[in-house]
């Protein structure tokens, strides 16, 4: 076999330690009453596929957004109606 697919292969372990990481920190701060421990566990075992239900019922809570972030360049633009309609016709025509 070759070396490089069997590295790959024991990166790949490395994935769950990479999202305890992540999501511990998020877990703790989150208002929500789900706890992070047994799907980073189960991960461990399931790889990715046993993250999924906690990102379906994780509520991650909102962005700060300041009302002077609303009016500014891409916001503003990206919101405009001229952006949408142009964006519809690329759409529509293609």
């Amino acid at each position: 076999m070759n070396e490089v697919l069997v590295s790959l292969w024991y990166i790949m372990g490395l994935w769950p330690l990479v999202y305890s990481m992540i999501l511990l920190p998020t877990g703790r701060s989150s208002k929500s009453n789900i706890p992070v421990w047994p799907f980073l566990i189960l991960s461990c075992f399931g790889g990715a596929y046993a993250l999924l239900p906690y990102f379906v019922l994780w509520n991650p809570p909102p962005p700060p957004v300041e009302e002077t972030e609303l009016s500014r360049w891409p916001l503003n633009f990206l919101e405009s109606k001229l952006t949408a309609g142009l964006s519809d016709f690329f759409v529509i025509s293609y």
